[in-house]
């Protein structure tokens, strides 16, 4: 197989399209669309204003405004015509009167509320048109070709890429979708450019087998252009059909609908597919794609003993009807469908368990390749190395900690909650909030007898020592990603820098019994070493940052500096989130995904009890 080493900025480039969510590594500063759409939300919020919800408001408007100046240069100016005018009639919203006793109350003007709702609805259609995917992208390859630029820009411009191609419908993380078909065409692989080619030159592709592995022939700057060409189509849609699988059931017909959503008895439908005489005079409606036998080139892959319909009558098959939509988001849409007529009608529990798998067909025609498959998603593997509990648990002994039939009982509330965080983050992105909440105000009572307000105990007991935790995963983060990468893979590579990577490896990795180690603090000492043998590869530029944080006391206090800050603006989102969970105001989902809190530092919270 050929090995490539690609240019420093395009292998950088290409790690950052292969995630699959959003990387900012603070999240401290939401991108513009997600800050769009938060901001509209409350423009929206059909609760009554109160001057108890002001600080809330600026916290919003805050966040607004630090993602507008963040945002990248090109999609800045494609989008400044609309983020001009929010700014100034956001200057205008509020009013405010001193009471005698010097209470502050506040207002809003609701005619210019309207206007900001009106343009912030504007804002949003230009961030999903093909010039706001191209500026994000053009922002993107800009910052990974300048080497004074950090990594977290680099991390936000991907990050806005990302949320840009999501407003845009397009499929972001599947295995086959926009951002894979980016990296391909990025990366070089001869068939995906020589595809865009033919695309642009509006002559029909035929793909070659087998594929390539030579150059495509193409410069850098050229692929470039076709990434745009591939990031600016349209997702596929078509009209779609999801079949799932549910049990135990009981059904009692032979099927049941309520709108889109048709459940069939599988007893039933498995003897219409073995034979289709009859079907349309018993079903209420007809499922006729399976009860179309398929072209023997079409005959689906099963597993060994399984049987793609079965004979069950306490299982149910659900068929979804989603017509015109974007072919990635079917399954995901129909389960969300099926899960909600579950929610809403109550079933006894651990029955109508939605099963694994799912049969997708487009416009009359079978996609899935593959059936069912199996019905149980497999447990997570389990990895000895990351199994510390006898560790933890002779570090209790020696710190004196003593569990007994006594502590057990004191600690019910603590060991409580921490199921409850546990529970949460399964449960809602407002059970993550009150759970991670509440845990902090019990902590709070059981510490300072609750005379600080949570928010004060949270920002008092917990903010330096992140920001500590924060400075060391950063400085874990490239040292240990860079011993276990390679700065040249091409096999006719120096030897010399592979040489002194391994022994870099050989004094920070250490092994005891099945764990492994990496010794941090020694790391820190070879910094400088692993920058000279990265200087040509794109890790150079995390390595730099490690190298001038620990250079001097400044560097050291200004990296924990930043981190206090976002943790101050974490508290700031995590306080209204708290508020808007409790009194129902608007709650956007990936506020919570982005803070530190829910549940790490609640959890933290917990265990300090412990």
């Amino acid at each position: 197989m050929l090995v490539r080493q690609h240019e420093s900025f395009v292998e950088e480039l290409s790690v950052q399209l292969q995630f699959k969510e959003p990387i900012t590594s603070s999240g401290a500063i939401m991108t513009l669309p997600a800050a769009t759409a938060d901001l509209k939300d409350w423009m929206a919020d059909r609760r009554k204003f109160l001057s108890v919800q002001y600080d809330d408001w600026m916290q919003v408007i805050g966040d607004f405004r630090d993602s507008v100046s963040t945002t990248g240069p090109k999609l800045t100016a494609f989008v400044t015509s609309s983020t001009t005018q929010i700014d100034s009639l956001l200057q205008g919203l509020f009013s405010s009167t001193t009471a005698a006793n010097g209470t502050a109350s506040y207002g809003v003007d609701a005619a210019v509320r309207a206007d900001v709702l009106l343009q912030l609805e504007l804002l949003e259609s230009e961030l999903a048109t093909e010039a706001a995917i191209i500026a994000a992208w053009r922002d993107l390859v800009k910052s990974s070709q300048t080497p004074n630029r950090s990594v977290e820009e680099i991390s936000f411009r991907r990050d806005t890429l990302f949320a840009v191609a999501q407003r845009r419908n397009l499929d972001v993380a599947g295995s086959f979708g926009t951002f894979k078909s980016v990296d391909s065409v990025l990366t070089d692989v001869a068939d995906a450019v020589q595809e865009e080619l033919d695309r642009a030159a509006g002559v029909e592709h035929h793909r070659s087998f087998p594929s390539s592995w030579e150059p495509s022939g193409q410069s850098p700057g050229r692929r470039i252009q076709l990434c745009e060409q591939v990031l600016t189509r349209p997702p596929y849609r078509g009209d779609c059909i999801v079949w799932l699988r549910l049990a135990p059931t009981f059904l009692r017909k032979h099927d049941v609908t309520h709108g889109q959503v048709t459940f069939y008895n599988a007893s039933y439908l498995s003897g219409f597919v073995r034979d289709p005489k009859g079907a349309d005079a018993f079903f209420d409606v007809v499922p006729t794609e399976v009860l179309t036998p398929p072209l023997p080139e079409r005959e689906p892959i099963l597993r060994d003993g399984e049987v793609e319909w079965e004979d069950d009558w306490h299982m149910a098959y659900a068929r979804v009807v989603l017509p015109g939509i974007e072919v990635h988001t079917a399954e995901a849409k129909a389960i969300a469908l099926v899960e909600a007529l579950k929610a809403v009608n109550h079933p006894e529990k651990d029955t109508w368990k939605l099963l694994r798998g799912a049969l997708l067909y487009v416009d009359g025609e079978r996609r899935s390749l593959f059936s069912w498959g199996p019905k149980e998603y497999m447990p997570e593997r389990y990895y000895p190395q990351n199994d510390r509990l006898s560790r933890d648990i002779g570090r209790m002994s020696r710190s004196n900690q003593m569990l007994d039939a006594q502590s057990i009982h004191d600690l019910q509330d603590a060991i409580g909650m921490s199921t409850a965080l546990k529970a949460a983050d399964d449960e809602s992105p407002q059970a993550v909030v009150m759970a991670s909440v509440r845990a902090i105000e019990h902590v709070n009572a059981w510490t300072t007898g609750g005379v600080k307000n949570w928010a004060e105990f949270v920002s008092d007991y917990f903010k330096k020592a992140q920001a500590r935790v924060k400075v060391v995963d950063f400085i874990s983060h490239f040292t240990k990603t860079a011993i276990d990468q390679m700065p040249d893979r091409r096999p006719d590579a120096p030897r010399a820098p592979q040489q002194a990577l391994f022994d870099i490896r050989q004094r920070l990795m250490r092994t005891v019994g099945a764990h492994e180690y990496f010794n941090v603090r020694a790391a820190a000492d070879e910094v400088a070493a692993l920058r000279g043998i990265y200087a040509d590869h794109f890790l150079s530029r995390g390595l730099g940052e490690v190298q001038t944080a620990l250079a001097t006391p400044t560097g050291m206090f200004a990296r924990l500096d930043e981190q206090c800050r976002r943790f101050d603006r974490h508290l700031a989102r995590l306080k209204r989130l708290r508020n808007s969970a409790i009194h129902g105001g608007p709650f956007q989902k990936l506020l919570v995904n982005l803070s530190p809190y829910s549940p790490s530092t609640s959890a933290t919270s917990a265990s300090t009890r412990q």
